[in-house]
Protein backbone atom coordinates (compact mmCIF):
# COMPACT_ATOMS: atom_id res chain seq x y z
CA UNK A 1 0.00 0.00 0.00
CA UNK A 2 1.28 3.50 -0.83
CA UNK A 3 2.05 5.87 2.03
CA UNK A 4 -0.74 7.84 3.65
CA UNK A 5 -0.48 11.45 4.79
CA UNK A 6 0.71 10.63 8.31
CA UNK A 7 3.34 8.20 6.99
CA UNK A 8 4.91 11.02 4.97
CA UNK A 9 4.92 13.30 7.99
CA UNK A 10 6.46 10.58 10.18
CA UNK A 11 9.24 10.05 7.62
CA UNK A 12 10.37 13.59 8.27
CA UNK A 13 10.06 13.13 12.03
CA UNK A 14 12.51 10.23 11.79
CA UNK A 15 14.79 12.06 9.37
CA UNK A 16 15.06 15.45 11.13
CA UNK A 17 13.45 15.20 14.60
CA UNK A 18 15.04 18.43 15.92
CA UNK A 19 14.21 20.56 12.87
CA UNK A 20 11.53 23.25 13.30
CA UNK A 21 8.32 21.93 11.77
CA UNK A 22 5.94 24.80 12.45
CA UNK A 23 5.99 28.33 13.82
CA UNK A 24 3.00 30.34 15.03
CA UNK A 25 3.54 33.69 16.77
CA UNK A 26 6.23 32.98 19.37
CA UNK A 27 5.59 29.24 19.50
CA UNK A 28 7.95 26.88 17.67
CA UNK A 29 7.59 23.09 17.50
CA UNK A 30 10.16 20.67 16.15
CA UNK A 31 9.09 17.65 14.15
CA UNK A 32 9.60 15.46 17.22
CA UNK A 33 7.55 17.80 19.44
CA UNK A 34 4.73 18.04 16.93
CA UNK A 35 4.75 14.25 16.48
CA UNK A 36 4.58 13.80 20.27
CA UNK A 37 1.59 16.15 20.54
CA UNK A 38 -0.18 14.44 17.64
CA UNK A 39 0.24 11.01 19.23
CA UNK A 40 -0.97 12.31 22.62
CA UNK A 41 -4.02 13.94 21.11
CA UNK A 42 -4.71 10.78 19.07
CA UNK A 43 -4.78 8.70 22.25
CA UNK A 44 -7.38 10.99 23.82
CA UNK A 45 -9.51 11.28 20.67
CA UNK A 46 -9.42 7.51 20.18
CA UNK A 47 -10.50 7.03 23.80
CA UNK A 48 -13.44 9.37 23.15
CA UNK A 49 -14.48 7.31 20.12
CA UNK A 50 -12.80 9.06 17.18
CA UNK A 51 -11.89 6.30 14.70
CA UNK A 52 -11.83 5.68 10.95
CA UNK A 53 -14.50 7.65 9.11
CA UNK A 54 -15.51 9.69 12.18
CA UNK A 55 -16.43 13.26 11.18
CA UNK A 56 -14.85 15.89 13.42
CA UNK A 57 -15.48 19.63 13.03
CA UNK A 58 -12.68 22.10 13.72
CA UNK A 59 -13.99 25.59 14.48
CA UNK A 60 -10.97 27.71 15.34
CA UNK A 61 -8.56 30.35 14.14
CA UNK A 62 -5.15 29.50 12.69
CA UNK A 63 -2.97 27.86 15.33
CA UNK A 64 -0.57 24.99 15.91
CA UNK A 65 -3.40 23.26 17.73
CA UNK A 66 -5.46 23.33 14.52
CA UNK A 67 -2.61 21.62 12.65
CA UNK A 68 -2.14 19.07 15.47
CA UNK A 69 -5.81 18.12 15.17
CA UNK A 70 -5.44 17.78 11.39
CA UNK A 71 -2.50 15.39 11.71
CA UNK A 72 -4.17 13.42 14.49
CA UNK A 73 -7.25 12.85 12.35
CA UNK A 74 -5.03 11.80 9.44
CA UNK A 75 -3.39 9.24 11.74
CA UNK A 76 -6.72 7.92 13.05
CA UNK A 77 -8.38 7.90 9.63
CA UNK A 78 -11.00 10.43 10.73
CA UNK A 79 -12.48 13.13 8.49
CA UNK A 80 -12.08 16.79 9.45
CA UNK A 81 -14.69 19.44 8.72
CA UNK A 82 -12.94 22.84 8.99
CA UNK A 83 -15.41 25.67 9.61
CA UNK A 84 -14.90 29.41 10.11
CA UNK A 85 -15.13 30.68 13.66
CA UNK A 86 -17.40 33.45 12.37
CA UNK A 87 -20.06 30.93 11.37
CA UNK A 88 -23.03 31.54 13.62
CA UNK A 89 -26.20 30.05 15.05
CA UNK A 90 -28.45 28.12 12.69
CA UNK A 91 -26.01 28.31 9.79
CA UNK A 92 -23.32 26.71 11.91
CA UNK A 93 -25.74 24.00 12.96
CA UNK A 94 -26.81 23.42 9.36
CA UNK A 95 -23.20 23.01 8.23
CA UNK A 96 -22.47 20.57 11.07
CA UNK A 97 -25.52 18.48 10.28
CA UNK A 98 -25.00 18.62 6.53
CA UNK A 99 -21.53 17.13 7.02
CA UNK A 100 -22.69 14.57 9.63
CA UNK A 101 -20.25 15.73 12.30
CA UNK A 102 -19.87 13.35 15.24
CA UNK A 103 -17.52 15.56 17.28
CA UNK A 104 -16.50 19.21 17.41
CA UNK A 105 -13.32 20.88 18.62
CA UNK A 106 -13.32 24.64 18.70
CA UNK A 107 -13.05 27.96 20.43
CA UNK A 108 -14.83 27.96 23.80
CA UNK A 109 -17.54 30.45 22.76
CA UNK A 110 -18.68 28.22 19.89
CA UNK A 111 -18.41 25.05 21.96
CA UNK A 112 -20.48 26.68 24.72
CA UNK A 113 -23.16 27.54 22.17
CA UNK A 114 -23.25 23.97 20.85
CA UNK A 115 -23.45 22.54 24.37
CA UNK A 116 -26.08 24.97 25.66
CA UNK A 117 -28.31 24.34 22.66
CA UNK A 118 -27.90 20.54 22.87
CA UNK A 119 -26.46 20.31 19.37
CA UNK A 120 -23.94 17.78 20.71
CA UNK A 121 -23.61 15.91 23.97
CA UNK A 122 -20.86 17.35 26.16
CA UNK A 123 -18.71 14.25 25.70
CA UNK A 124 -18.57 15.01 21.96
CA UNK A 125 -17.24 18.54 22.45
CA UNK A 126 -13.72 19.81 23.16
CA UNK A 127 -13.13 23.48 24.02
CA UNK A 128 -10.06 25.53 23.12
CA UNK A 129 -8.89 28.79 24.70
CA UNK A 130 -10.93 28.39 27.90
CA UNK A 131 -12.99 25.69 29.55
CA UNK A 132 -16.63 25.46 28.47
CA UNK A 133 -18.95 23.93 31.05
CA UNK A 134 -18.57 20.18 31.38
CA UNK A 135 -16.91 19.76 27.99
CA UNK A 136 -13.34 18.48 27.72
CA UNK A 137 -10.65 21.17 27.62
CA UNK A 138 -8.05 20.72 24.89
CA UNK A 139 -5.09 21.81 27.04
CA UNK A 140 -5.89 19.18 29.68
CA UNK A 141 -4.96 16.43 27.22
CA UNK A 142 -1.31 17.48 27.35
CA UNK A 143 -0.63 17.43 31.09
CA UNK A 144 0.95 14.04 30.49
CA UNK A 145 2.07 12.81 27.10
CA UNK A 146 0.82 9.41 26.00
CA UNK A 147 2.34 6.83 23.69
CA UNK A 148 -0.28 5.55 21.29
CA UNK A 149 -0.45 3.41 18.16
CA UNK A 150 -3.29 2.26 15.96
CA UNK A 151 -3.40 -1.34 14.83
CA UNK A 152 -4.13 -0.80 11.13
CA UNK A 153 -2.59 1.75 8.80
CA UNK A 154 -5.06 4.12 7.14
CA UNK A 155 -5.45 3.68 3.35
CA UNK A 156 -4.57 6.84 1.36
CA UNK A 157 -7.97 6.81 -0.32
CA UNK A 158 -9.69 7.38 3.05
CA UNK A 159 -11.88 10.50 3.17
CA UNK A 160 -9.92 13.18 4.97
CA UNK A 161 -11.53 16.62 4.53
CA UNK A 162 -15.05 17.86 3.93
CA UNK A 163 -14.83 21.49 2.88
CA UNK A 164 -17.90 23.60 2.16
CA UNK A 165 -18.57 25.17 -1.21
CA UNK A 166 -20.50 28.22 -0.06
CA UNK A 167 -18.82 29.48 3.06
CA UNK A 168 -20.61 26.69 4.91
CA UNK A 169 -23.94 28.49 4.91
CA UNK A 170 -27.27 28.55 3.15
CA UNK A 171 -27.35 25.17 1.44
CA UNK A 172 -23.81 23.88 2.08
CA UNK A 173 -22.46 21.33 -0.38
CA UNK A 174 -19.45 19.61 1.20
CA UNK A 175 -16.60 18.61 -1.11
CA UNK A 176 -14.81 15.34 -0.32
CA UNK A 177 -11.01 15.27 -0.31
CA UNK A 178 -9.20 12.03 0.44
CA UNK A 179 -5.74 11.88 1.99
CA UNK A 180 -4.48 11.00 -1.48
CA UNK A 181 -6.03 14.17 -2.90
CA UNK A 182 -4.15 16.33 -0.42
CA UNK A 183 -0.93 14.37 -0.95
CA UNK A 184 -1.22 14.83 -4.73
CA UNK A 185 -1.88 18.55 -4.32
CA UNK A 186 1.17 18.90 -2.09
CA UNK A 187 3.62 16.59 -3.86
CA UNK A 188 2.64 16.34 -7.55
CA UNK A 189 0.98 19.73 -7.90
CA UNK A 190 3.39 21.79 -5.80
CA UNK A 191 6.66 20.15 -4.74
CA UNK A 192 7.37 18.72 -8.20
CA UNK A 193 6.01 21.65 -10.21
CA UNK A 194 7.94 24.30 -8.27
CA UNK A 195 11.00 22.16 -7.42
CA UNK A 196 10.64 22.39 -3.63
CA UNK A 197 12.61 20.42 -1.04
CA UNK A 198 13.18 20.12 2.70
CA UNK A 199 15.08 23.42 2.76
CA UNK A 200 11.94 25.38 1.92
CA UNK A 201 10.05 27.52 4.39
CA UNK A 202 6.40 28.05 3.49
CA UNK A 203 4.18 30.91 4.70
CA UNK A 204 0.50 30.15 5.40
CA UNK A 205 -1.44 33.43 5.33
CA UNK A 206 -5.06 32.40 4.67
CA UNK A 207 -7.55 30.85 7.14
CA UNK A 208 -7.13 27.11 7.68
CA UNK A 209 -10.77 26.41 6.89
CA UNK A 210 -9.85 27.19 3.27
CA UNK A 211 -8.55 24.45 1.00
CA UNK A 212 -5.64 26.68 -0.08
CA UNK A 213 -4.41 27.09 3.50
CA UNK A 214 -4.84 23.39 4.27
CA UNK A 215 -2.60 22.56 1.32
CA UNK A 216 -0.13 25.29 2.28
CA UNK A 217 0.35 23.99 5.82
CA UNK A 218 0.49 20.30 4.87
CA UNK A 219 3.00 20.90 2.07
CA UNK A 220 6.08 21.65 4.21
CA UNK A 221 5.22 18.96 6.75
CA UNK A 222 5.05 16.33 4.00
CA UNK A 223 8.34 17.35 2.34
CA UNK A 224 10.35 18.06 5.50
CA UNK A 225 10.27 21.85 5.34
CA UNK A 226 9.03 24.45 7.82
CA UNK A 227 5.56 26.01 8.01
CA UNK A 228 5.12 29.62 9.17
CA UNK A 229 1.51 30.16 10.22
CA UNK A 230 -0.08 33.62 10.43
CA UNK A 231 -3.01 34.08 12.79
CA UNK A 232 -4.47 36.75 10.55
CA UNK A 233 -3.31 38.41 7.37
CA UNK A 234 -2.24 42.01 7.26
CA UNK A 235 0.32 43.34 4.82
CA UNK A 236 2.66 44.15 7.72
CA UNK A 237 2.28 40.69 9.32
CA UNK A 238 2.95 39.04 5.96
CA UNK A 239 6.03 41.08 5.15
CA UNK A 240 7.40 40.77 8.70
CA UNK A 241 7.01 36.99 8.57
CA UNK A 242 8.73 36.65 5.19
CA UNK A 243 11.71 38.69 6.37
CA UNK A 244 12.01 37.24 9.88
CA UNK A 245 11.69 33.57 8.90
CA UNK A 246 13.37 33.70 5.47
CA UNK A 247 10.28 32.37 3.73
CA UNK A 248 11.06 30.84 0.33
CA UNK A 249 7.65 29.81 -1.04
CA UNK A 250 4.03 30.80 -0.55
CA UNK A 251 0.54 30.92 -1.96
CA UNK A 252 -1.26 34.25 -1.72
CA UNK A 253 -4.66 35.41 -2.86
CA UNK A 254 -4.70 38.31 -5.28
CA UNK A 255 -6.22 40.79 -2.82
CA UNK A 256 -3.39 40.07 -0.36
CA UNK A 257 -0.78 40.78 -3.02
CA UNK A 258 -2.54 44.01 -3.91
CA UNK A 259 -2.47 45.12 -0.26
CA UNK A 260 1.20 44.17 -0.04
CA UNK A 261 2.14 46.28 -3.07
CA UNK A 262 0.54 49.32 -1.43
CA UNK A 263 2.31 48.64 1.87
CA UNK A 264 5.69 48.10 0.23
CA UNK A 265 5.54 51.46 -1.49
CA UNK A 266 5.98 53.11 1.91
CA UNK A 267 8.13 50.52 3.72
CA UNK A 268 11.46 48.84 3.05
CA UNK A 269 12.15 45.18 3.80
CA UNK A 270 14.63 42.52 2.76
CA UNK A 271 12.52 39.86 1.06
CA UNK A 272 15.30 38.26 -0.96
CA UNK A 273 14.68 34.84 0.61
CA UNK A 274 11.58 34.44 -1.54
CA UNK A 275 12.02 32.15 -4.53
CA UNK A 276 8.41 31.68 -5.62
CA UNK A 277 5.04 33.39 -5.10
CA UNK A 278 1.85 31.78 -6.41
CA UNK A 279 -1.13 34.10 -6.85
CA UNK A 280 -4.47 32.36 -6.49
CA UNK A 281 -8.20 33.26 -6.53
CA UNK A 282 -9.10 36.26 -8.71
CA UNK A 283 -6.92 37.44 -11.58
CA UNK A 284 -4.32 40.10 -10.85
CA UNK A 285 -4.82 43.53 -12.36
CA UNK A 286 -2.13 44.56 -14.84
CA UNK A 287 -0.88 47.48 -12.74
CA UNK A 288 -0.55 45.17 -9.72
CA UNK A 289 1.45 42.67 -11.78
CA UNK A 290 3.85 45.42 -12.75
CA UNK A 291 4.25 46.55 -9.13
CA UNK A 292 4.89 42.97 -7.97
CA UNK A 293 7.60 42.51 -10.56
CA UNK A 294 9.26 45.71 -9.37
CA UNK A 295 9.03 44.80 -5.68
CA UNK A 296 9.99 41.12 -5.64
CA UNK A 297 13.16 39.57 -6.98
CA UNK A 298 11.59 36.14 -7.41
CA UNK A 299 9.40 34.14 -9.77
CA UNK A 300 5.71 35.02 -9.55
CA UNK A 301 3.08 32.72 -10.99
CA UNK A 302 -0.61 33.33 -11.53
CA UNK A 303 -2.75 30.22 -11.41
CA UNK A 304 -6.27 29.22 -12.30
CA UNK A 305 -8.31 26.48 -10.65
CA UNK A 306 -11.29 25.61 -8.47
CA UNK A 307 -11.75 24.11 -5.01
CA UNK A 308 -12.96 20.86 -6.55
CA UNK A 309 -9.98 20.22 -8.82
CA UNK A 310 -7.19 22.39 -7.43
CA UNK A 311 -4.81 24.31 -9.68
CA UNK A 312 -5.46 23.64 -13.37
CA UNK A 313 -3.10 26.05 -15.15
CA UNK A 314 -0.43 28.61 -14.38
CA UNK A 315 2.03 30.97 -15.98
CA UNK A 316 4.73 33.38 -14.94
CA UNK A 317 3.27 36.83 -14.41
CA UNK A 318 5.45 38.47 -17.09
CA UNK A 319 4.38 35.98 -19.78
CA UNK A 320 1.40 36.03 -22.20
CA UNK A 321 -0.63 38.92 -20.82
CA UNK A 322 -4.32 38.11 -20.46
CA UNK A 323 -3.88 34.35 -20.25
CA UNK A 324 -4.07 32.17 -17.12
CA UNK A 325 -1.41 29.90 -18.57
CA UNK A 326 -1.12 26.39 -19.90
CA UNK A 327 -2.49 23.23 -18.31
CA UNK A 328 -0.17 21.72 -15.73
CA UNK A 329 1.45 18.39 -16.74
CA UNK A 330 -1.10 16.26 -14.88
CA UNK A 331 -4.14 18.15 -16.24
CA UNK A 332 -6.22 17.64 -19.41
CA UNK A 333 -8.17 20.71 -20.50
CA UNK A 334 -10.93 21.25 -23.01
CA UNK A 335 -13.53 23.87 -23.86
CA UNK A 336 -17.10 22.67 -24.34
CA UNK A 337 -19.85 25.14 -25.23
CA UNK A 338 -17.57 27.89 -24.03
CA UNK A 339 -17.08 26.29 -20.59
CA UNK A 340 -13.72 25.20 -19.15
CA UNK A 341 -13.63 21.45 -18.38
CA UNK A 342 -10.74 19.43 -17.00
CA UNK A 343 -9.42 16.07 -15.79
CA UNK A 344 -6.70 16.05 -13.14
CA UNK A 345 -4.91 13.93 -10.54
CA UNK A 346 -5.82 16.50 -7.91
CA UNK A 347 -9.59 16.27 -8.33
CA UNK A 348 -12.03 15.86 -5.46
CA UNK A 349 -13.88 12.60 -4.81
CA UNK A 350 -17.31 14.14 -5.19
CA UNK A 351 -19.93 16.09 -3.25
CA UNK A 352 -20.73 14.44 0.05
CA UNK A 353 -23.97 12.44 -0.08
CA UNK A 354 -24.91 14.14 -3.34
CA UNK A 355 -24.29 11.74 -6.19
CA UNK A 356 -26.64 13.67 -8.47
CA UNK A 357 -24.62 16.88 -8.07
CA UNK A 358 -21.38 14.94 -8.55
CA UNK A 359 -22.62 13.43 -11.80
CA UNK A 360 -23.92 16.77 -13.07
CA UNK A 361 -20.51 18.30 -12.36
CA UNK A 362 -18.88 15.97 -14.91
CA UNK A 363 -19.48 15.32 -18.60
CA UNK A 364 -19.79 11.89 -20.19
CA UNK A 365 -16.00 11.58 -20.46
CA UNK A 366 -15.43 12.35 -16.80
CA UNK A 367 -14.25 15.93 -17.26
CA UNK A 368 -15.17 18.33 -14.44
CA UNK A 369 -17.37 21.26 -15.42
CA UNK A 370 -15.76 24.29 -13.78
CA UNK A 371 -18.68 26.63 -14.37
CA UNK A 372 -16.20 29.11 -15.85
CA UNK A 373 -16.05 30.42 -19.40
CA UNK A 374 -12.84 30.43 -21.36
CA UNK A 375 -10.95 29.78 -24.59
CA UNK A 376 -7.81 27.86 -25.55
CA UNK A 377 -5.52 29.25 -28.23
CA UNK A 378 -3.55 27.13 -30.72
CA UNK A 379 -0.54 27.07 -28.37
CA UNK A 380 -2.54 25.74 -25.44
CA UNK A 381 -2.84 29.00 -23.49
CA UNK A 382 -6.07 29.27 -21.50
CA UNK A 383 -7.97 32.55 -21.39
CA UNK A 384 -10.53 32.99 -18.61
CA UNK A 385 -13.64 34.93 -19.61
CA UNK A 386 -15.90 34.92 -16.59
CA UNK A 387 -18.15 32.77 -14.43
CA UNK A 388 -21.31 30.97 -15.37
CA UNK A 389 -22.13 30.30 -11.70
CA UNK A 390 -23.88 32.91 -9.61
CA UNK A 391 -21.09 33.58 -7.14
CA UNK A 392 -19.40 36.71 -5.80
CA UNK A 393 -15.67 36.65 -5.02
CA UNK A 394 -14.91 39.17 -2.32
CA UNK A 395 -11.52 39.22 -0.65
CA UNK A 396 -10.78 35.92 -2.48
CA UNK A 397 -13.70 34.17 -0.74
CA UNK A 398 -16.63 32.71 -2.67
CA UNK A 399 -19.96 34.09 -1.48
CA UNK A 400 -23.24 32.74 -2.82
CA UNK A 401 -25.91 35.45 -3.15
CA UNK A 402 -28.79 33.09 -2.35
CA UNK A 403 -27.62 32.75 1.26
CA UNK A 404 -27.95 36.51 1.76
CA UNK A 405 -31.09 36.88 -0.35
CA UNK A 406 -32.93 34.21 1.65
CA UNK A 407 -32.22 36.10 4.87
CA UNK A 408 -33.27 39.53 3.59
CA UNK A 409 -36.38 38.14 1.92
CA UNK A 410 -37.63 37.08 5.36
CA UNK A 411 -38.42 40.74 6.12
CA UNK A 412 -42.07 41.49 5.62
CA UNK A 413 -41.45 44.83 3.93
CA UNK A 414 -39.12 43.36 1.29
CA UNK A 415 -40.82 42.48 -1.98
CA UNK A 416 -37.70 40.93 -3.48
CA UNK A 417 -33.96 40.95 -2.98
CA UNK A 418 -31.09 40.48 -5.42
CA UNK A 419 -27.50 40.37 -4.21
CA UNK A 420 -24.80 41.28 -6.71
CA UNK A 421 -21.05 41.78 -6.78
CA UNK A 422 -19.66 45.09 -8.00
CA UNK A 423 -16.00 45.34 -9.04
CA UNK A 424 -13.83 46.93 -6.38
CA UNK A 425 -10.09 47.63 -6.40
CA UNK A 426 -9.53 46.46 -2.82
CA UNK A 427 -11.78 43.41 -2.48
CA UNK A 428 -12.15 42.19 -6.05
CA UNK A 429 -15.89 42.65 -5.66
CA UNK A 430 -18.04 44.21 -2.97
CA UNK A 431 -21.40 42.75 -2.05
CA UNK A 432 -24.42 44.94 -2.78
CA UNK A 433 -27.87 43.93 -1.56
CA UNK A 434 -30.59 45.44 -3.75
CA UNK A 435 -34.19 45.40 -2.53
CA UNK A 436 -37.63 46.38 -3.72
CA UNK A 437 -40.33 47.41 -1.25
CA UNK A 438 -43.82 46.00 -0.94
CA UNK A 439 -46.65 48.46 -1.47
CA UNK A 440 -47.42 50.50 1.65
CA UNK A 441 -44.25 49.29 3.38
CA UNK A 442 -40.98 51.04 4.13
CA UNK A 443 -37.71 49.12 4.35
CA UNK A 444 -35.61 50.02 7.39
CA UNK A 445 -32.03 49.34 6.30
CA UNK A 446 -30.55 49.45 9.86
CA UNK A 447 -32.81 46.56 10.86
CA UNK A 448 -31.65 44.52 7.87
CA UNK A 449 -28.03 45.38 8.65
CA UNK A 450 -28.46 44.11 12.21
CA UNK A 451 -29.97 40.84 10.99
CA UNK A 452 -27.12 40.34 8.55
CA UNK A 453 -24.55 40.99 11.28
CA UNK A 454 -26.27 38.46 13.51
CA UNK A 455 -26.83 35.65 11.01
CA UNK A 456 -24.15 35.96 8.34
CA UNK A 457 -20.44 35.36 8.48
CA UNK A 458 -18.21 38.44 8.21
CA UNK A 459 -17.26 37.91 4.58
CA UNK A 460 -20.94 37.54 3.56
CA UNK A 461 -21.91 40.92 4.98
CA UNK A 462 -23.08 43.29 2.23
CA UNK A 463 -20.99 46.45 2.04
CA UNK A 464 -23.92 48.33 0.58
CA UNK A 465 -27.72 48.11 0.84
CA UNK A 466 -29.73 49.73 -1.92
CA UNK A 467 -33.46 50.18 -2.38
CA UNK A 468 -34.50 50.18 -6.04
CA UNK A 469 -37.88 50.86 -7.60
CA UNK A 470 -37.87 47.68 -9.69
CA UNK A 471 -35.59 44.96 -11.02
CA UNK A 472 -34.84 44.37 -14.69
CA UNK A 473 -36.42 41.01 -15.49
CA UNK A 474 -36.66 38.52 -18.30
CA UNK A 475 -39.89 37.51 -19.96
CA UNK A 476 -40.07 34.62 -17.50
CA UNK A 477 -39.79 36.98 -14.53
CA UNK A 478 -36.15 36.14 -13.71
CA UNK A 479 -34.06 39.02 -12.37
CA UNK A 480 -31.40 39.94 -14.91
CA UNK A 481 -28.43 40.45 -12.57
CA UNK A 482 -26.01 41.66 -15.22
CA UNK A 483 -28.49 44.38 -16.20
CA UNK A 484 -29.01 45.17 -12.52
CA UNK A 485 -25.26 45.59 -12.03
CA UNK A 486 -25.08 48.03 -14.92
CA UNK A 487 -28.05 49.94 -13.55
CA UNK A 488 -26.56 50.20 -10.05
CA UNK A 489 -23.11 51.20 -11.30
CA UNK A 490 -24.58 53.89 -13.59
CA UNK A 491 -26.67 55.31 -10.75
CA UNK A 492 -23.72 55.35 -8.38
CA UNK A 493 -21.50 57.08 -10.91
CA UNK A 494 -23.85 60.03 -10.75
CA UNK A 495 -23.16 60.48 -7.04
CA UNK A 496 -19.60 59.18 -6.84
CA UNK A 497 -17.75 55.91 -6.21
CA UNK A 498 -18.95 53.11 -3.99
CA UNK A 499 -17.93 53.57 -0.40
CA UNK A 500 -17.76 50.30 1.49
CA UNK A 501 -20.11 50.18 4.45
CA UNK A 502 -22.47 52.87 3.15
CA UNK A 503 -26.18 52.53 2.68
CA UNK A 504 -28.68 54.28 0.49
Amino acid sequence: MSKNLFDLFEQNVNKTPEKTAIVHDKKHLTYQELFRDVKTLSAHLHHKGVTKNTHLAIIANNSIEFVTIMLSCAYLGATIVPLPLTLKNERLVKALRRSDCDFAIGWFTTISYLAENNIFNNDKLIAMGKKAGNCDFYDDFFHKHAAFSISDSVPPDTNYILTMTSGSTGDPKPIIFTQKTKINRSIIATKEIYDLNDNDTVLVSTPLYHSLALRSVLLPLLIGGTAILLTKFTAKNWVDAVEKHNVTFLFAVSTQLEAITHYMQENTYNLNSLNTIISSSALLKQNIKEKLLNIFNCTIYECYGTSEVGVVSHLKVKEMMGSVGKALPYVDLKIKNGEILCKTLTAFEGYYKNEEATQKAHDEEGYFRTGDLGTLDKNGFLFYQGRTKDVIITGAINVYPKDIEDLINEFEEVEDCAVIGIENEHFGEIIVACMTEKDNYSIKIPDIQKACLKHLTDYQMPQKFKIVKSFPKSGLGKILKNDLKKMVVNEERKVGKFNCGTTS
